[in-house]
């Protein structure tokens, strides 16, 4: 058994430098560069409830966008808010009613009305890049993208929010390096392109409607089935689409929920397999610290070499994204992340959450919104 548990150890100590490596020997440049100067038609849209607090930032984002302004609109979609939210959008933009209800809903409705030959979908609450349209332009220009994974950095005011900035950044490094193997996995709905002729094809929401979230990630899943080569990755060194950290734990564990609950969906097998591989890993992680814990020392020498590893990981994504390396604060994490990961697993099967003042609850294979 011990030599069972060193043998693994061994391997995944291999894995993780070599992700490292990868990591460090890329130049961030993801993105298909085009040097056609011509402009696609994008549409914005913003699904968004009850976000009366938080919508006006966003709005004077939007009027600083540096793009044609006749080769692109802004959509807002309004899901059901009782804030009156929708009373801050200024009437230049097109504001929608929701045909149906929840975030997928929402961008359904939004594409339908559509004109964008390239969709780019965000949410009320984030704070958009004056170049973002260009940066989205210049991917897609190519012909080659059909579908952009952009990147997202959370505001960090105090040391709750700046943990959750550091996993962030670990996500997407993590999603970053998985790219360049053509394996897609991690994306947030708040940066998210795709053309819309290609959407229209696959059948867009059509397979995991029921499902209260997924816009993101099961939607990046079926892109990349379709076409695993017209999937780009954000340029690392361009501006980022920012948005707040949660505020409190119970905001914290509702988005953490919805985000886990979406991995018992995923189809592709090399996504399954970089899921078992991730539980088996941190089950060995809890297996050495448990036993070191207990004065049983004989799993120490690899056990700090993976947490050694992996802080550096985390401190190599920390700098790319947010130019601060945050070492202790690293250094917590990567001891406690394994631990939170099997919690929110665990809590994520049970599948209870509030979010937007909806409560959702997991039913066999699909979310019912009550």
């Amino acid at each position: 058994m011990h030599f069972i548990v060193l043998f693994l150890f061994l391997c995944f100590l291999i894995t993780t430098a070599y992700l490292i490596w990868i990591f460090q020997k890329s130049n961030s440049n993801f993105e298909v560069e085009s040097k056609n100067q011509n402009y696609l038609f994008i549409t914005v849209l913003i699904p968004f409830r009850n976000e009366i607090n938080r919508i006006s930032p966003l709005i004077e984002s939007l009027n600083h966008i540096n793009y044609p302004e006749n080769r692109f609109e802004i959509i807002f979609i309004d899901d059901f808010s009782d804030d009156n939210s929708n009373a801050l959008i200024p009437e230049k933009y097109v504001c929608l009613k929701n045909v149906g209800l929840g975030k997928k809903a929402a961008l359904q409705t939004g594409i339908s009305f559509s004109k964008g030959e390239v969709i780019f979908q965000t949410d009320a609450d984030c704070l958009l890049p004056q170049n973002i349209l260009l940066n989205i332009n210049q991917s897609f220009a190519s012909g080659k993208t059909d579908f952009l994974i952009g990147k997202v950095e959370l505001s960090y005011d105090n040391l709750w929010e700046t943990f959750q900035a550091i996993e962030q950044a670990f996500l997407i490094s993590f999603a970053c390096v998985l790219h360049q193997k053509k394996i897609h996995i991690l994306c947030n709905g708040a940066n998210l392109a795709y053309k819309k002729d290609v959407f229209n094809i696959l059948n867009g929401f059509e397979d995991h409607k029921k499902l209260a979230s997924g816009d993101d990630m099961l939607l990046l899943e079926k892109f990349s089935k379709y076409n695993s080569s017209s999937i780009s990755f954000q340029n690392l060194s361009t501006q980022a689409v920012k948005t707040q950290s949660a505020k409190n734990w119970k905001d914290f564990l509702s988005q953490r929920l919805r985000w886990t609950s979406k991995a018992r969906h995923f189809q592709t097998l090399e996504i399954k397999i970089v899921g078992w591989s991730l539980v088996l890993f941190f089950s060995l992680e809890i297996f050495a610290f448990i036993n070191i814990f207990f004065n049983d020392y004989r799993l120490t020498p690899y056990y700090i070499t993976v947490v050694f590893l992996q802080t550096i990981f985390i401190i190599l994504a920390n700098k790319r994204l947010y130019n601060q390396k945050w070492i202790l604060k690293s250094l917590f994490l990567a001891i406690i992340y394994p631990f939170y990961a099997f919690f929110m697993t665990f809590l994520s099967s049970f599948g209870n959450y509030s979010w937007k003042n909806r409560k959702t609850i997991y039913h066999k294979t699909s979310w019912k919104n009550e």
